[in-house]
């Protein structure tokens, strides 16, 4: 268990004996440890019950109330997105700010809060801290985005000199899979950061809601950069497409012209083939070596004539 006295000199930590003196306390505790925490942070038994049920489909989500407002969190590896989420409920009360750990094998959630807390300086309020925690589960995405427009633009580069292989669909499938991963987790916490700076039911104070706007702010300007990024990928895939289905129309061209280069020599052949008796070619001594000059001086001219009109 982790707690938090937030006031005029930063967040300080301290026991669980001594966070009731403070006005502003903030805790990060584990589901186990909620119901003895229960007249610590003054929890209501509803919400208790609703953070102890199990949810098969767990998802972010954000519920206000008359005087607390209660969320859940399903956390990113922003870097990672194939790593298993970690799992947290939240509740905000005028003088509460505490988060309930439900799936977090690792402590990085403990550690993500931890670390927001502590890098507070000056006066903290509620909404500081709050605000400060959210901004930690999208440090990372300025980081990602440095690190797929590099790739975007190697795939792109491939295009342009004909190198793509055909693993270039399966790379470009993957780091767009990744990206909307991120976007849609983006938009999730631009949800939870609007609802909470409109201030439903008067928790925080009002001058201090920029803060959540920041937030909210900074988080739109990600989703829409990853946004950008999945755009520029599904162009990149029509390109990769169309440029298939250029060579396949090139390579469909040349067995036309080659089909269309040895048409005359199979009518030679069927024409010599038919075996009537007075062709007189058959009694001709040079009537064999004259049908296969011809033939190689149609097929000549037929070079000769699709080179100059350039489908060769």
């Amino acid at each position: 268990m982790l707690y938090f006295a937030l006031g005029n000199n930063g967040a300080q930590a301290c026991s669980g004996e001594e966070i009731q003196k403070f006005p502003l306390k903030a805790g990060y505790i584990s589901l186990k440890d909620l119901q003895l925490c229960k007249d610590v942070f003054h929890l209501p038994d509803p919400l208790i019950r609703e953070c102890q049920k199990k949810h098969s489909h767990f998802r972010n989500s954000f519920e206000v109330y008359d005087d607390y407002s209660f969320g859940f969190l399903s956390i990113l590896d922003i870097l990672h997105v194939k790593n298993s989420r970690d799992q947290v409920a939240f509740i905000l009360k005028k003088d509460v700010f505490l988060m309930i750990c439900i799936e977090d094998a690792d402590g990085s959630t403990e550690v993500l809060f931890r670390r927001s807390l502590e890098r507070l300086h000056g006066p903290v309020t509620l909404e500081k801290a709050v605000s400060s925690f959210l901004e930690t589960l999208t440090e990372d995405g300025g980081l990602v985005l440095e690190q797929a427009e590099p790739q975007i633009l190697q795939i792109e580069q491939e295009l342009l000199e004909n190198r793509a292989g055909a693993s270039i669909n399966r790379k470009i499938f993957q780091i767009k899979s990744n990206l909307m991963i991120r976007r849609n987790y983006y938009e999730a916490l631009i949800e939870i950061g609007s609802s909470l700076q409109e201030n439903e039911n008067a928790i925080f104070e009002g001058d201090t809601l920029r803060y959540f706007k920041i937030f909210t702010d900074h988080t739109a300007r990600l989703s829409a950069n990853t946004q950008f990024l999945c755009e520029n990928l599904v162009h990149l895939q029509e390109a990769y497409e169309a440029s298939l289905e250029l060579n396949l129309n090139r390579i469909m061209k040349f067995f036309t012209v080659i089909t269309t280069i040895f048409l005359p020599l199979t009518l030679i052949v069927g024409w010599y083939g038919m075996n009537f008796p007075n062709m007189p070619e058959f009694r001709w001594a040079y009537g064999y070596p004259a049908v296969i000059c011809f033939s190689g001086l149609v097929v000549a001219l037929c070079f000769w004539f699709f080179k100059k009109k350039r489908l060769l």
